[in-house]
C-alpha cells in the first residue's frame, strides 16, 4: 500500500522529518538552503515555490517558519528576521489540506497545543508550539528529575537537562542523545540546534496518520 505523503517545508536538516516518517509518512523537504544532512527526498527552493510544485500530492503539509522573529531573544539580535506564521497560514489555508505549523513561544499560532522534551521521556529542554487544522491532543506535562546543564557545565555525573544550543555543555553525540536522534544519523551541532525532536513530529504524525 502506498504510503501518505508529508510536504515538510523549512525542513532544514530533517530531523522534524524523521518524527514524521517513523509515524508512516513519505516525506518530501523544501527548504531555501541547501541541506546536505537531510536524507527526505531534498528540494532546495523557496517555501512557496514548494508549496505550488507539491502540495497537490500531499497529503498532509508541515511548516516550520523561521524562529528568530519570534523568539525571547529576538531583542539581542541587529538583524531583522521575517516573520511569516501569518503568510504561511493564510496559504496554507487557503490549499485547505491538513496542516501543522510549528513555531517557538511568543510566535502567533492559533489554538496551538505545545510539546517539550520531558512528555516523552527526553534529556532535552526544549518546548515548542503546534497549529493545526486537525484536532490535535497533548500527551501528559511529564515530570522533570534533574537540573538544566549551566553552560560550560563539565561535570562527569551530569544526569540532568540540556538546552542543545549556543555554548551549553554537551558533546555532539550527547545533545544526539537528549533529543532522541538515532547515533548515526549524520547533523552538525548547528543543525540540532534549530531541529525539534523526531519524538514530537511521530507524536503528531500518528495522529495526523488516524486523521486521514
Amino acid at each position: 500500500m502506498k504510503k501518505p505523503v508529508l510536504l515538510d517545508l523549512f525542513a532544514c536538516s530533517g530531523i522534524g522529518g524523521d518524527g514524521y516518517k517513523s509515524a508512516g509518512f513519505d516525506i518530501i523537504s523544501v527548504d531555501i538552503e541547501d541541506q546536505p544532512n537531510n536524507p527526505h527526498n531534498f528540494n532546495r527552493m523557496d517555501w512557496l515555490e514548494g508549496l505550488k510544485k507539491f502540495a497537490d500530492i500531499a497529503d498532509v503539509i508541515h511548516a516550520s517558519p523561521p524562529c528568530q522573529g519570534y523568539s525571547r531573544t529576538k531583542s539581542l539580535h541587529s538583524i531583522k528576521y521575517e516573520t511569516l506564521v501569518d503568510v504561511v497560514r493564510a496559504e496554507l489555508q487557503r490549499i485547505g489540506k491538513p496542516y501543522v505549523m510549528e513555531n517557538v513561544q511568543g510566535a502567533p499560532l492559533m489554538n496551538a497545543i505545545w510539546l517539550d522534551g520531558i512528555m516523552f521521556g527526553l534529556k532535552v529542554v526544549r518546548k515548542r508550539l503546534f497549529e493545526s487544522n486537525v484536532l490535535l491532543f497533548m500527551p501528559g506535562k511529564g515530570h522533570k528529575k534533574g537540573s538544566v546543564g549551566a553552560k560550560n557545565c563539565t561535570r562527569k555525573d551530569f544526569n540532568g537537562y540540556y538546552i542543545v544550543g549556543g555554548h551549553q555543555m554537551g558533546t555532539l553525540e550527547e545533545w544526539k542523545m537528549a533529543m532522541g536522534v538515532l547515533p548515526g544519523r549524520n547533523v552538525t551541532r548547528e543543525e540540532l540546534a534549530e531541529s525539534i525532536p523526531p519524538a514530537y513530529t511521530e507524536y503528531i504524525g500518528r495522529q495526523l496518520m488516524n486523521f486521514i
